[in-house]
């Protein structure tokens, strides 16, 4: 090929001497199919068990707030102050998802409420990666196994 002044020619590539430098080729094999898991995929196989118990430990973690929520922080401290347990629900839910939307908030005076407010927030976000993650692979192993069904 020639642009005017470069002049450039394609080079085909000599097998026999990229293997003497000791480096190999991958030969693909698109005919090679799996019967069945091999133990990498047996290892990443998501049981139904542990899809509920995520799903529990995030029900676990919003009854946890509630309780501390709703009958520690705010009823000892604000006496005047009720949150209903749906208050306590919305409170705790927004909080470990990081939303906070500004609408309810603990005693600003409060330290240990607030400090207990940032923790729960912080564990929150890794329990709820966590729950994600393990529901996660669990509907994609669901569709593969539906995709390989249907070939």
């Amino acid at each position: 090929l020639e642009d005017g002044e470069h002049s450039i020619t394609p080079q085909v590539l000599n097998i026999e001497e990229y293997e003497d430098q000791g480096l190999k080729i991958p030969q693909p094999n698109p005919t090679r199919r799996s019967k069945g898991p091999t133990d990498h995929e047996a290892d990443l196989e998501t049981s139904n068990t542990a899809t509920l118990l995520s799903v529990g430990v995030i029900f676990g973690y919003i009854l946890l707030g509630v309780i501390a929520f709703g009958f520690v922080f705010v009823q000892e401290h604000e006496p005047d102050v009720r949150w209903s347990i749906i208050d306590c629900m919305y409170y705790a839910t927004l909080t470990y998802t990081t939303v906070g939307f500004g609408d309810f908030a603990l005693d600003e005076e409060d330290w240990g409420a607030q400090l207990f407010n940032a923790l729960y927030a912080i564990l929150g976000i890794a329990i709820i990666g966590w729950a994600l993650n393990v529901i996660g692979q669990k509907m994609v192993q669901e569709q593969v196994k539906a995709l390989a069904a249907a070939n």
